[in-house]
């Protein structure tokens, strides 16, 4: 379940306080940096971490320490701290977090199970050692793992939704669905138990009920990002352009960078009317003057702009291309510093790292057109199409933009995209016989 910036800060504020759960712990494994109150918040709980967790036994101090690194991405750290400790119950638990964090699955399950099978009264150690085995390919163990848990926490709606997860691995689509209404019997607001169950009523052609249960958690202080992107779809194949753009919009204000989010907005403002395409232009032409703009016209202090000079930031345009930890990582930039900089900024509606998405973008069409020898087809974009919601989901996974960056792969290549199967790779096959195009044989490898 995603947690609020302000339930991590209260968890880092409580670090020491014996009664957290858990759950509450988990919640530190939402990233702080550059939420300044946030960081700081647990920086400062790590600074004064033997003074407030005196009381608790070695392990689970050692445990909370880990995690509070984690947080403030010091993994490595962290990883290394619990490793002599790593058959006690919560320092396995806690570097079972970080390994699936990690994307590490089959440690993340090694370490997990150890953990579930000591802290029998925990159910988040079940459900976690049930979704890394999941992870990690092992459905079948994962299956069992999920089952036992919603055996002895029938009142855990994570275990019901753990076990959905695997039941959708293997197909089992219809029991899923059940698993997650289980679910939502317990915790109707559950944002996953939302998302997944409307994501199969999605593909069933149940629109309004798939739209009510994403439009449930996709909205409030910490919306569920990919049930907003999936109800920006949805709107956007109705043609409501206006709700597709704003749920985008919602995506990213949360995450900036989230490249799918402004895929589709683009997309979106696309299909708008040409007097929305005209002020667009404007505002990017504005925009574009004002990224021109040499730093040294502003007022700041004279080590900002010192250590901007000494990091080649000459206009806003080099500066909106970098992000918080960039600056904070040169010598003697520092917390005022980034202060002064995100108000001159803010003054101004731009914020740091902006530009950075864009750059990227337009970087991979330009070597997508170069290496078609920009040829008109191939440079079409993904989004002409007419894809289907799914396929579209996966061809942004795969950070296809073109059809040139689609014919380059195999149907191997696809088909190793979680939920992309034989009636999406039929639909692309047809789409690109239209173009007298195929995808790259696998002998071309």
């Amino acid at each position: 379940m995603p947690a609020t910036a302000e339930e991590t800060r209260l968890v880092a504020e409580r670090i020491g306080d014996p009664a957290l759960t858990w759950e509450d712990l988990a919640r530190l494994r939402t990233r702080v940096q550059g939420l300044r109150e946030e960081e700081r918040a647990a920086r400062e709980a790590l600074a004064r971490f033997d003074e407030v967790a005196s009381s608790l036994p070695a392990a689970a101090a050692a445990a909370r320490r880990a995690l509070l690194e984690h947080a403030l991405g010091h993994t490595a750290e962290a990883t290394a701290a619990l490793a002599p400790r790593a058959g006690e119950a919560e320092c396995a638990l806690a570097l079972g977090l970080i390994a699936l964090d990690g994307g590490e699955a089959g440690e993340a399950a090694e370490r997990l199970e150890t953990a579930a099978a000591k802290l029998r009264d925990v159910p988040l150690a079940a459900v976690l050692a049930a979704e890394a085995l999941r992870r990690a390919g092992r459905a079948e163990e994962a299956l069992a793992r999920a089952e036992a848990a919603c055996k002895a926490f029938s009142d855990s709606p994570d275990a019901h939704v753990a076990r959905g997860r695997v039941l959708e691995d293997l197909g089992r689509t219809e029991e899923a669905l059940d698993a997650y209404e289980a679910a939502l019997a317990l915790d109707a607001s559950h944002p996953e138990a939302n998302f997944r169950s409307a994501y199969i009523l999605d593909l069933r052609g149940e629109d309004e009920e798939a739209l009510e249960r994403y439009r449930r958690v996709s909205e409030g202080e910490a919306p569920y990002l990919n049930a907003a992107l999936n109800l920006a779809l949805l709107y956007e194949d109705r043609g409501d352009h206006d709700k597709a753009i704003r749920y985008c919009r919602t995506i990213l204000a949360t995450d900036p960078q989230n490249d799918r989010a402004g895929l589709f907005l683009k997309d979106s403002l696309g299909s708008v009317d040409m007097f929305y395409d005209e002020a667009r232009e404007k505002d990017e032409e504005r925009l574009q003057q004002l990224l021109t703009t040499p730093i040294s016209e502003f007022e700041l202090s004279v080590r900002s702009r010192n250590c901007l000079a000494r990091m080649n930031i000459h206009a806003l345009g080099d500066l909106v291309r970098r992000r918080e930890g960039e600056l904070l990582s040169h010598k003697n930039f520092g917390e005022t510093s980034l202060r002064e900089i995100k108000e001159l900024l803010k003054a101004r509606s731009l914020q740091l790292g902006m530009m950075r998405e864009s750059d990227e973008r337009r970087a991979r069409q330009a070597r997508a057109r170069i290496a078609a020898g920009e040829d008109a087809i191939l440079s079409k974009p993904i989004l002409e199409l007419g894809l289907s919601v799914r396929s579209r989901n996966c061809m942004a996974q795969l950070g296809i933009l073109s059809v040139g960056d689609l014919v380059r792969q195999s149907e191997n290549d696809l088909l190793k995209v979680k939920n992309f199967g034989r009636t999406s790779l039929q639909e692309l096959r047809d789409r690109l016989k239209d173009l007298g195009l195929s995808l790259r044989a696998e002998e071309e490898s």
